[in-house]
């Protein structure tokens, strides 16, 4: 008799259903009872809207479950028995809906069927949900902490002492909000937030929100609760309960920005506290747009995929991308910090990132410069891209109708940046050269014909400094990717390049030096081995004054100390005898003081990689990554074990990162592209992902960031049609798991532009060597 009524409850909700929306049909899907689930579609309904939810939330970091109940006051829009929305591994206790003075609907026992396919819930009410009606959807709910980095999860570091601590973070983006709580997990269902967490008296909690009381409840618990939250969508939401340590600081716009770290790093949170604080004083400014919270705490996670995510007032990080040690941290580590800190922090006040701006200008006064060194340098990133004309023989630009953005180039000199106004810009005097896009202000790419890269080549040539370095920069960068693109001929763009021997300024020197360094990383890759050794040959003889003149220290601009620490570590890997000497000598110091001395911090990864070639010394730096209590070093350490040209060493670096205990599992994806991008070591990583694929799968999510990671960095190292062949073969086989993947389309589409470029490029370039080191 109670199925029967179950039954006809159910026949009842979907005529319900079915009349409040058409779109809605009574599916065939199945709710793991065995009973019809109410809806069919992977998107919720929208004739249901929460408004508020009110969490309250108790992880046990002994027992490793949470508990937790939540009431949503939900706004209905048609009217319907059914309340459809997200639940993701969670065991549903107790649901009930409640009217506007928070009556119980029905003092039946309300079931829930569950689809876990479309990972949905859905709750039947007896009495039929009125619209516009206010009501209360009132769940209890619980589960263990996830073991992985998504939902609520712990996540767990060791002190000095040798001591595991436990803390519980959330992540949230892009759908799993519902592994931590029944929500409407869609981005469109903004609500409210008010926030109440459990926890014991060693520990602190951490919403989004200012905490507004704590109330002891007895038992050793506390229960903090926070202040309401603006109007945002799920992923957005965000608490953590944990025995971290913090530093604070206050802008000058009144907000609190405190800095979280695990209690032994709090001294790492000093540099990332002065950067928050003058980056979002820059952007208030600059955007004339106030940061809408009176809070924002930044905390570094010890268990953490991404780089970091941008939780409305509660931001997350991996360390490596929030804590600075002086002692330890490279001026890239710096330059890293900065740029993560100011991309989480547009996300907090913009529609879209503009951090390049914020963070070249927190730079320059950082450093005390008066010249904007990076500008050029991170417009070298932007992936956006125009391509503008070529030469028609008449003294003047023109738009081309048929196609925006673009124009005809001519030899004269020109500062114009903007050119969408005026169809036509004509000069009223004769001129030799023209460098369009004065200092690389905007983010296109210019293309001059013949007789325009001729002019601008033999001006570098004879006089560089007729350019600013950001023009000269800009002008190296356009022309290589005018030769990915195949609309210049690569020994032209090596031409241009040629008056870097009388460059004195970094940035220049960095853009054509990275160029030149990836070629040779792809063409080594090919074991192509004349083009290889003479490209190691030019590029040592080419910049031995740069590489020679470059001291083993921490001196200088952050544009100096970045070039010294890519010049020198390219000049190691070359095997360049005065570099490999000095980085012998240095890391022979820093094991006889058993590693107590400081190296250099922006040569100290070079110095490990020598060091690692060697078994005591890879033996060595193994130990010492076992036992250091800094991500940013334990990375180098990663790294230079990572550049062993011994495959058996580079095979049991793999496996301790699947075994996840001294490597632990979130490093694992950059493991296997640190692997993967040694020329000894790419085949080797590509066969582990396909001898491992399942259980990849199994620590990192389809769609995670690891397994995107993990499918670029190992596919885009290779440039063959063979290598391709054999990428398509493999991800057919597992054509049911990934074919929603566009990651796989991204990776094989950079092995195509691989091969492309090495069938334009390659003769080029083994001729155009030839003939200059002849």
């Amino acid at each position: 008799m109670h199925l029967l009524l179950v039954i006809l409850f159910f026949l009842e909700a979907q005529f319900c259903v079915q009349t409040s929306d058409s779109n809605s049909p009574a599916g065939d899907n199945l709710a793991t009872n065995g009973l019809p689930f109410p809806w069919s579609k992977v998107r919720l309904p929208n004739y249901i809207v929460p408004v508020h939810y009110h969490l309250l939330i108790h992880p046990n970091l002994t027992t490793l479950r949470f508990n937790g109940s939540v009431k949503i006051e939900i706004d209905v829009k048609n009217n319907t028995n059914w309340l459809v929305l997200h639940s993701k591994n969670l065991k549903i206790f107790t649901a009930t809906v409640l009217d506007e003075h928070e009556a119980h609907l029905s003092d039946k026992v309300l079931s829930v069927l569950e689809y876990p396919s479309h990972e949905q819930i859905a709750i039947f009410s007896p009495k039929i949900l009125t619209s516009g009606e206010k009501y209360f959807l009132y769940l209890e709910f619980g589960a263990p902490l996830s073991d992985g980095f998504y939902g609520f999860y712990k996540s767990t570091y060791k002190t000095k002492a040798g001591e595991t601590r436990v803390l519980a973070s959330t992540h949230f983006e892009p759908t799993s909000a519902r592994m931590a709580l029944p929500c409407f997990d869609e981005p469109i269902f903004k609500a409210n937030y008010t926030v109440r967490i459990r926890r014991g008296l060693s520990h602190i909690a951490l919403s989004n929100m200012p905490l507004e009381q704590t109330v002891e409840i007895g038992n050793g618990l506390f229960e903090d609760q926070f202040e309401v939250s603006v109007k945002m969508s799920s992923y957005l939401l965000a608490f953590i309960v944990c025995d971290f340590r913090s530093v604070s600081g206050m802008t000058a716009t009144g907000i609190n920005i405190s800095i979280y770290a695990v209690p032994e790093k709090w001294h790492q949170t000093h540099y990332a506290l002065e950067a928050a604080l003058r980056l979002m004083e820059f952007y208030e400014q600059y955007f004339n747009i106030l940061y809408p919270l009176p809070k924002l705490d930044l905390i570094a996670i010890p268990d953490f995929q991404s780089g970091a995510m941008e939780n409305w007032g509660l931001t997350t990080y991996m360390e490596t991308s929030l804590l600075y040690d002086p002692d330890i941290s490279s001026a890239s580590d710096k330059l890293w910090v900065t740029m993560v800190i100011g991309h989480e922090l547009s996300h907090l006040l913009l529609v879209k990132p503009m951090n390049y701006s914020a963070t070249d200008i927190y730079i320059y006064t950082h450093t005390h410069t008066h010249t904007h060194t990076y500008n050029v340098f991170f417009v070298m990133f932007i992936k956006i891209s125009f391509f503008l004309g070529i030469l028609t023989g008449t003294r003047r630009l023109t738009t081309s109708p048929s196609l925006p953005n673009t124009c005809t180039v001519h030899t004269f000199y020109c500062t114009y940046t903007n050119l969408s106004n005026p169809d036509v810009l004509t000069l009223d005097e004769e001129v030799d050269w023209v460098k369009l896009n004065s200092d690389m202000n905007g983010y296109y790419i210019v293309h001059y014909d013949e007789e325009g890269w001729n002019a601008l080549t033999e001006l570098l040539s004879a006089n560089h400094t007729a350019l600013s370095f950001k023009d000269r920069a800009s002008l190296i960068h356009n022309a290589f990717q005018l030769v990915t693109a195949g609309r210049l001929s690569l020994n032209r763009a090596l031409d241009l390049i040629g008056y870097l021997n009388s460059e004195t300024h970094n940035v220049p020197l960095l853009q054509g030096l990275g160029y030149l360094q990836s070629f040779y990383k792809l063409i080594d890759k090919r074991n192509i081995t004349d083009v290889t050794h003479n490209l190691k040959t030019y590029i040592l003889q080419y910049f031995r004054d740069v590489i020679d003149k470059q001291s083993w220290s921490d001196d200088g601009m952050v544009s100096d100390r970045r070039l010294r620490e890519e010049v020198l570590s390219l000049a190691c890997d070359f095997d360049y005898p005065p570099c490999l000497e000095k980085a012998k000598q240095l890391y022979n110091s820093w094991v006889e003081s058993s590693g107590t001395i400081s190296l250099p911090t922006d040569v100290s990864e070079t110095v490990y990689m020598v060091g690692a070639q060697d078994d005591s010394g890879w033996a060595y730096l193994l130990e010492k990554y076992g036992v250091s209590m800094c991500e940013t070093e334990k990375s180098k350490f990663l790294s230079a074990l990572a550049s062993s040209k011994d495959s058996e060493k580079l095979s049991r670096l793999l496996q301790l990162g699947m075994d996840g205990t001294l490597i632990k599992p979130q490093n694992l994806p950059s493991l296997i592209y640190m692997v993967a991008r040694n020329p000894v070591g790419h085949f080797l990583a590509w066969d582990f992902v396909k001898k491992h694929w399942n259980e990849l799968v199994e620590k990192f999510p389809l769609g995670s960031f690891g397994i995107r990671n993990i499918i670029v960095g190992t596919v885009t190292q290779f440039s063959s049609t063979e290598e391709l062949r054999e990428v398509e073969d493999f991800f057919k086989s597992i054509t049911e798991q990934v074919s929603q993947l566009r990651v796989i389309q991204v990776a094989t589409e950079n092995v195509e532009k691989n091969i492309m470029w090495l069938s334009r490029n390659l003769e080029t370039m083994r001729t155009w060597l030839q003939q200059r080191l002849n």
